[in-house]
């Protein structure tokens, strides 16, 4: 599990600077079921994404403003779930080393943090 701390200020600078690499964190590498070089990735979608193709219901209009991916090398085939906060999705996956495997549109952030301290758990589940 990844607990990204602060979110809510990670999200107004994304979105006071529109600059989109403001908006991507990676996890921590880490290591699960003996492979190695496996990474989270937590994407911050711009507000002219937001609406297209949400599948995942969060907020008062439906729309999910982040997306989550796994990245992991060449050849390792993984089932797999990915979770932001209460949210999540199973996915099954050949990883190329070049591309990740995901949710585009994920949740929404706001619904899924920490009330409490401000906090956002990102993690996974392999099967």
């Amino acid at each position: 599990e990844w607990c990204l701390d602060g979110i809510l200020q990670k999200m107004q600078i994304f979105r006071v600077s529109g600059n989109s690499e403001r908006g991507v964190w990676m996890s921590p590498p880490f290591e699960a079921v003996g492979v190695g070089g496996l990474y989270l990735e937590l994407r911050m979608l711009r507000p002219d994404e937001i609406n297209n193709g949400s599948d995942h219901e969060c907020s008062i209009d439906g729309s999910a403003d982040c997306s989550v991916f796994l990245w992991a090398p060449a050849g390792i085939r993984l089932s797999f779930r990915l979770y932001v906060g209460g949210e999540n999705a199973e996915l099954r996956h050949v990883f190329d080393g070049v591309s990740p495997c995901g949710v585009s549109h994920m949740c929404c952030i706001a619904d899924q943090m920490c009330r409490q301290d401000g906090s956002l758990r990102v993690g996974i589940e392999i099967y």
